[in-house]
């Protein structure tokens, strides 16, 4: 269809409808032109009888013809009545323009008419006539589809006019019309309608106005005739002037005028529309004699356009909005784009972004513009009150106002400052959750309509979408960066063995992802008493402060609190604390804000890391709190490596001195024997007093003390005899007070502190009387002749996490016997070498480096022995004020066991958790993940088994795992009999496919459902979010076992309870 309105075309369907009588004549010749020039494959054009909507339609087709079995049905699908184009029974808007049949919006039955005519693209346009819809014209595209442009639906429209005026005219003129009707003739029938016709002369003098001018104009017909300057009082002034440019622009060659024109109502002051159409008028001679035109209202048809119009501006500016979108960025920046686009789009003076935090609650302005840096200023703390923008974030609803200066809930000082009025205040909502919200403001009042709104609140849902995204990629991003930066701090750390060379190396590649201004490291020591600083960095740390000393028992606020939650600690700028010993240091530094990060690995507190980043509001908004945690934990990781590396290597050496020295006293007490021997018959055979009887009694008391070393050095390999049996801290220090005080002499005082619950060992007497004697020696001589001279034995029981004291210390209750003196102490380089056979710090050769006094296996044998009883004995000393020895043995159940007990393997008191694991599965992973954390495990391989134990210590049980996957019972049932037993008891439920699990056990209380395999990672946050990691004492059963019960909302009974268990009878039920 051509998209250019031919004024030549337009006057040759005037001419042709001007010599046309009839109105059969007119449609047909209208129904051709169209056809010959829209494209379309049938034009259809529909006639109500006039002043008669009740009466047959006239209809004029062009083009193909009507499928016949659909014509009828096409025939009826439209109607006029009530000045309304009816169809289905409603009224429709028009015009109707459909691209694609398929996705039309309109009546479901008039689309399904269309489809059977065969039409692909349609387009209705409407006909009136004086001000009445009198029918309408149809263009039907049926080989393709169509796309209607604006030029099209004018082109027809404007056809439609012209047959308009020329019904008009044929209605009005007498039956024997003459030639020389004059125009004014048309009065009575044009005062009723929005029509206007006029004559001028060629000076645009008014000669014949005809029409409701009064109505339109506000001015009479008459008033309007003989002067051209009446045109300009009703007539727009920009409108009138662009009318005359364009008229004297065609000079001697006048033609057709076709321009909308803006009119005021001189009575009513309303603005109209009206369409003029205007044609030259020729004298005989040829010269322009004056214009005939027509003025038609379309107020209703321009409003309509001027709302087309905005809405297509606001898809427009709703496309712009998300294309300005970026994606894969950072989100502050997606809030800028869609701020500045959605600007641009509303016309707005300025607005912000912000970000809203749900866990504090915080708003923070990520993205501004057009607002002046005072507003800047004041802003962050106006939102985070009550204002407009919380509250449109804590309702998620939009706010627009026509005068924010007006609203209480604004900062009214603060909005007249920078001028502003109409705003609108939006959320960032995403799934339901709010994510910020974005503001816009205008500097004149009531600016902003429901059409802005409607466009503010759709493109926030596209600026929450994107920043959402990016916040998405932000975070995988971060994740990706983390997992890097800890894979190069592993890798480079791996290569080091001491805390400062470790930290040495952490310092530069932690550095490389912070920005901090001081670092500091401190490591705990061993007894866990103080913090010792291994380095350091950044302006004053220095000197003593790198290997400065801090004391746990003081008071420190910060610093207590990070060690006994093992989460870091954020000490802001200014906030009051109290750091003993440290104030002095503190004031001199005068640090910002700065965090507080334990180093923690294996549920340990490894020591301590202080950082005091270079900008805290940077580090807090791009998350790195995380990634600073997990390199900590990485770095304690390793330094816990290290010490247990040097743990086992010390162990290691005990052992092959222990081998050294058991070969060492088997030889050598071969050779004394022969020595002794002979030495006996060499003083037999001699004078009694001679010299050589003398020599041999000399070679047998040397021979003896060899014996006596003999039986020390097997007392240290422990080859000897072990006669076990339970012992109680009562029957070895209540007993022996007296050679303990003996032992140490009179001169120093004994202290003896023994538990009340402190529980039995499994241990052979003598050598535990041994180990407590050798122990008490080496106090006595620490403490020497030092005046005050103390010793104390404490006895307590204890519970004893995986690694927590000794690498090879099993994890579960021991009896701890602390040897403590006030004596000399020992340095570091004597702690670490004072179980090792024949060190002895006693009278020793500077040159030679051994010792005159003492064998050196006092404190080794005591090690041994211990050993021996799956033990250990550490030391804590500070040289000058004493040593503490402390010996651990595993503590010996004080009961005689029940035969279930046995067969499960229980050590202490009855167990408070069960396992029913008959293709044990799970037992190594529970078994190994428990023990970690302190916790025993026992396995039952019956579930039936299982629930007498249970019976049997109702009350004590608090915790069953049962594997579901190897299993032919009814689980639910089986919990069902759990929890009739004990309704505290809780359930977790090892499986391989949770979703099903869970559907499956959904409704019964206490059970959790933990996806396999099992391990720290999903088994400690459960234990920790049921309350039950620090409650469960001995031991844990692990229940694998799928138990069955008969129904599902009764107890059963003692005998369906036996049917549960029992897997054959189940097997005849099923």
């Amino acid at each position: 269809m051509s998209a250019k309105l031919s004024s030549q075309a337009m006057q040759e369907l005037r001419e042709q409808l001007a010599g046309t009588r009839t109105r059969e004549a007119m449609l047909g010749t209208l129904a051709r032109f169209l056809f010959e020039r829209t494209g379309a494959d049938r034009i259809s054009i529909v006639l109500a009888e006039r002043g008669n909507e009740e009466s047959p339609l006239v209809r004029w087709s062009e083009g193909e013809a009507l499928p016949l079995e659909a014509k009828p049905r096409m025939e009826g699908v439209f109607s006029v009545k009530a000045n309304n184009l009816m169809a289905g029974g409603k009224a429709q808007f028009t015009p109707i323009v459909i691209d694609d049949l398929s996705r039309a919006l309109i009546d479901p039955a008039v689309t399904r008419v269309l489809g059977e005519c065969g039409v692909r693209s349609f387009a209705l346009i409407p006909l009136y006539l004086l001000n009445q819809l009198s029918g309408w014209t149809e263009l039907h595209f049926t080989r393709g589809y169509h796309h209607f442009r604006r030029e099209d639906l004018i082109l027809v429209e404007r056809a439609l006019d012209q047959l308009s005026i020329a019904l008009a005219r044929l209605y009005s003129e007498p039956a024997q019309p003459a030639p020389s009707a004059a125009l004014g003739d048309w009065g009575p029938v044009l005062e009723q309608s929005s029509l206007i016709f006029a004559r001028t002369d060629a000076r645009f003098n008014p000669l014949v106005v005809t029409g409701d001018t009064l109505r339109l104009f506000g001015i009479e017909a008459q008033q309007l005739i003989g002067s051209n300057e009446v045109w300009s009082q009703f007539v727009q002034a920009d409108d009138l002037k662009r009318l005359a440019v364009e008229i004297r622009g065609m000079g001697a060659h006048p033609r057709e005028i076709s321009r909308e024109l803006r009119t005021i109502n001189r009575a009513t002051g309303e603005q109209r529309w009206i369409s003029v159409r205007a044609i030259p008028r020729s004298a005989p001679d040829g010269t322009l004699a004056g214009w005939d035109g027509v003025g038609i209202e379309v107020t209703a048809k321009k409003l309509m356009e001027e709302e087309l119009s905005v809405q297509s501006s606001r898809v427009e500016a709703l496309y712009e909005v998300s294309r300005s979108l970026p994606f894969n960025v950072d989100p502050a920046l997606v809030a800028l784009r869609g701020l500045k686009a959605l600007l641009r789009a509303t016309n707005s003076d300025s607005g912000f972004a912000c970000f809203y935090d749900a866990g504090s609650g915080n708003l923070e302005l990520v993205a501004t513009e057009g607002l002046s840096s005072a507003y800047l200023r004041q802003a962050p703390e106006v939102i985070n009150g009550r204002s407009l923008v919380r509250h449109a974030v804590e309702s998620s609803r939009g706010i627009i106002l026509d005068n924010i200066q007006r609203d209480h809930r604004a900062a009214v000082d603060l909005a007249r400052s920078e001028g502003l009025k109409s705003a609108i205040i939006m959320p960032l909502v995403f799934e339901q959750e709010v994510l910020g919200a974005l503001g816009l403001f205008c500097k004149r009042a009531s600016r902003y309509r429901k059409a802005d709104f409607d466009l503010v609140e759709a493109a926030c849902r596209q600026v929450a979408l994107a920043s959402r995204q990016a916040d998405t990629y932000a975070a995988e991003k971060r994740q990706a960066n983390s997992l890097a930066a800890l894979y190069r701090l592993t890798h480079q750390l791996s290569r080091f063995l001491t805390p400062r060379e470790i930290v040495e190396h952490a310092f530069p590649i932690i550095q490389q992802e912070f920005a901090f201004k001081r670092m500091w490291l401190g490591v705990l020591n061993e007894q866990g008493t103080h913090l010792v600083g291994q380095g350091g960095v950044g302006p004053g740390v220095r000197g003593r402060l790198l290997s400065m000393q801090i004391e746990l028992d003081l008071r420190h606020d910060f610093l207590d609190e990070a060690l006994r939650n093992r989460k870091p600690v954020i000490v802001k700028a200014g906030q009051g604390m109290e750091c003993s010993g440290l104030n002095r240091i503190m004031q001199r530094l005068k640090p910002g804000t700065f965090i507080v990060v334990p180093l923690v690995s294996l549920g340990q507190v490894v020591g301590v890391l202080i950082v005091e980043p270079a900008t805290p509001k940077r580090f807090f908004a791009q998350k790195k709190l995380p990634l600073l945690t997990s390199m900590a934990s990485e770095i304690g990781s390793v330094i816990l490596a290290r010490r247990f590396e040097s743990k086992m290597a010390d162990a290691a050496k005990m052992k092959m001195a222990s081998l050294l020295a058991s070969g060492v006293a088997h030889n050598f007490n071969n050779l004394l024997q022969a020595v002794m021997g002979q030495a006996s018959l060499i003083e037999m055979q001699s004078p009694p007093g001679s010299l050589l009887s003398s020599a041999g009694r000399t070679i047998i008391d040397a021979a003896g003390k060899g014996a006596a070393l003999i039986k020390q050095l097997l007392s240290f390999t422990m080859q000897g005899s072990h006669d076990r049996r339970p012992i109680g801290p009562h029957e070895l220090f209540g007993e022996s007070r007296e050679f303990y005080e003996s032992v140490l002499g009179a001169g120093i005082k004994l202290e003896i502190d023994l538990q009340e619950n402190s529980p039995q060992i499994m241990g052979d007497y003598s050598q535990i009387q041994q180990v407590i004697t050798n122990l008490l020696v080496n106090a006595k001589e620490a403490v020497g002749a030092r005046d005050n001279g103390l010793v104390r034995i404490v006895t307590r029981r204890v519970r004893v996490q995986s690694g927590e004291v000794d690498p090879e210390l099993a994890p579960g209750q021991y009896l701890r016997i602390d040897i403590e003196d006030n004596g000399v102490g020992m340095d570091a380089e004597k702690v670490a070498r004072c179980f090792e056979p024949f060190y002895t710090t006693k009278n020793v050769d500077s040159s030679t480096g051994l010792g005159f006094e003492g064998s050196g296996l006092g404190l080794s044998s005591a090690y041994s022995v211990v050993k021996t009883h799956d033990g250990v004995i550490t030391v804590r000393s500070t040289p000058g004020a004493g040593s503490v020895f402390s010996v651990y043995l595993p503590a010996h159940a004080q009961r005689q066991r029940s035969s279930m007990e046995k067969q499960v393997g229980s050590a202490g008191d009855p167990s408070q958790a069960m396992v029913i694991d008959p293709a044990r599965s799970i037992t190594v992973q529970v078994s190994t993940t428990l023990g970690a954390l302190g916790i025993d495990l026992a396995h039952f391989e019956s579930s039936e088994r299982a629930l007498e134990y249970l019976r049997a210590h109702r009350g004590v049980i608090r915790l069953v795992v049962i594997d579901v996957d190897h299993s032919g019972y009814n689980v639910p049932s089986f919990i069902r009999l759990l929890h009739h037993e004990s309704r505290t008891v809780k359930v977790i439920v090892a499986c391989a496919d949770s979703k099903r699990w869970g559907l499956s056990l959904n409704g019964l209380e206490n059970v959790f459902v933990v996806e396999k395999p099992l391990g720290a990672r999903n088994l400690r946050p459960l234990l920790e979010k049921l309350e039950l990691l620090g409650g469960l004492r001995a031991q844990v059963l692990v229940a694998r076992a799928d138990p069955a019960a008969p129904g599902a909302n009764s107890l059963p009974s003692e005998e369906q309870t036996h049917d549960v268990l029992d897997p054959v009878r189940h097997d005849k039920r099923s």
